[in-house]
Parts: structure tokens; sequence; C-alpha cells
């Protein structure tokens, strides 16, 4: 079953569960500029929002790597990038939009900024899980600042569209020197406001790297220091592959894929680290020490 039967380049889906039993599907539709569709689709397979699905988009931005997650009463919050210029003098910035059940777009006309600075990475997707309240935790990194090092953030948008952390982001760390922070995870603690984040440095010819970890509170200030928690520093005799993280009620897991470069000689590492920022088992513990072929985490 296609969710749009339609002649023309479709990539990046991802889908979520709603309350209501049904899923819905997000992807882009490559046309100039790019667009996103959505479909709802029941479990016997029947589209709910038309035969040729939701187009959502505008004339004069492309809208890409959309990702969706469940919100309240069957409906879902779709985080996306927004593009305007050509490759490579983009500007790239982040959005994110509810829709009901019906499909109808609940947050005005573009939803919400999530980055209106721009300098988001093009070829990067954003990350964005539910935050289990029916909002939605988005993390991203970007060089707002244009001095050609990456910085992660992070921002939490709640059910009704209101931001529950500071405009265009709350940094991850400030960490000093020449230091990139990538590609940010993160996940809001379920028995509180509390978000925790976990990131992948590297020094500025990114040859060394290391991973981090922050708590924020319910506003967006840092807990464990501007600079957060180092889990790993910065070593040159392995790469950091891969790397995902779940968060409980006072505790995040942290797993993450080490080795070489090229992935066949690599083990899964893993650790959980509590809301007070101690390793709750002491250390690293090897979830599959056997040296061999791994790949990224899905």
């Amino acid at each position: 079953m296609l969710p749009f039967p339609r002649t023309g380049y479709e990539a990046n889906p991802t889908v979520a569960s709603t309350t209501d039993g049904n899923v819905v599907v997000a992807w882009i539709y490559a046309v100039n500029p790019y667009k996103i569709y959505l479909q709802k689709i029941d479990p016997s397979g029947n589209k709910l929002w038309g035969a040729t699905a939701i187009s959502y988009g505008t004339l004069t931005e492309g809208y890409n790597n959309p990702i969706v997650v469940p919100s309240d009463n069957g409906s879902v919050i779709v985080s996306h990038k927004v593009t305007t210029g050509n490759f490579p003098a983009q500007t790239v910035k982040l959005a994110a939009q509810k829709f009901n059940s019906a499909g109808a777009p609940q947050w005005g006309t573009g939803g919400v900024w999530v980055q209106n600075l721009g300098k988001v990475m093009a070829f990067t997707a954003q990350f964005a899980a539910s935050d289990g309240a029916n909002g939605v935790v988005i993390a991203w990194h970007d060089d707002r600042n244009s001095i050609n090092l990456q910085s992660s953030w992070v921002q939490r948008v709640k059910s009704d569209g209101t931001l529950a952390f500071p405009a265009n982001g709350a940094e991850c760390a400030l960490l000093t020197g020449s230091i990139h922070k990538w590609n940010p995870r993160a996940g809001k603690l379920t028995d509180s406001e509390e978000v925790m984040v976990f990131w992948r440095f590297t020094n500025s010819d990114q040859n060394q790297d290391g991973l981090a970890v922050q708590k924020f509170n319910a506003s967006g200030v840092r807990q464990f220091t501007d600079d957060g928690i180092i889990l790993r520093p910065l070593s040159g005799s392995a790469n950091i592959v891969g790397y995902d993280l779940a968060t409980l009620s006072n505790s995040s897991y942290i797993v993450y894929n080490v080795g070489n470069i090229s992935g066949l000689d690599n083990t899964i590492q893993g650790l959980m680290i509590n809301s007070s920022g101690s390793n709750v088992w002491g250390s690293t513990v090897a979830l599959s020490s056997l040296v061999s072929n791994k790949e990224d985490f899905r």
C-alpha cells in the first residue's frame, strides 16, 4: 500500500503510532521547493487523510527531514528543517507543527520556530523524540556564530506549542577551545520536567572524539555545570560511530558503538547516568565485547 501514489522522488519516511490506534507517516516529496507529505493509516490499511495525503510546505521554502512523534487525542507533532537559498549558500532553520487527528495544522502558518537563526547543518538530520507528555524534545547542532565550530542545542516544545527552553534552544555545553559538539540525543526524565542530553565532541581536526552529557531543568538551565560531564575523554585511538539513549524516571541509559571508523572492529559499550550525574554502574559496561563488524544503531 502506497501512502502517496504519485510519480516523483520521495524519501526520509518516519512513522509514529497515535493515541487513537492508527499511525501517521511523514516524508519528503522532492519537488522544488521540497514539501512534507503526511498520511494517517488505520490498522486495516485505510488511508484516513485522503487518497493523495496531506501536503505541507510553502512556495518559497524547502521543508525537509520530517520527524513525527505522537501527541494527544490522535494528533502528531512534526519537526522539520526549513531551507531557503541554494547549495552551498543555504539558510537552514528548524520548525515544528502539530497536526490534529484530522490532519489540520494547529500552530498557525509555519508552525513554531525551534531555531530561526539559520546555520543548522543542511545534510545532518535533527533528533526528535516524544517528551512523554504529548510534546517533543528536539536536539541538533549548528554554527550560529559562524566560527566554523558546531555546538549542540536542545529545545522542548510542549503540546500546546509553547517553548519550555529559551528561544532558539539551550546550548548543551560551553567547552572552551576548538571543540565541535555533534549530533546530540535527548530525552525527558519520566518523573520530572528535566531533560538529559548527550553528544559526541571532537577536536577541530575531527581526528579525536569523546562523549559528554548535560541535564537541563524545566526552563532549560544547565545543571551539570556549563561544560557538562565528560563520559569519555577525547581520544584518537578509537572512533564513536553511533550512539543512542533511553530515559527512565531519574536516569538515562546510554549506549555507543566504538572502534575503528570502518565499523569492522567495534564493541558496544553502555553506561547509566542518574539525575545527579553519577554513573550508576560505576564504570562503562561492555554490552557486546566481541570485536566485530557493527554498524549504527537502529
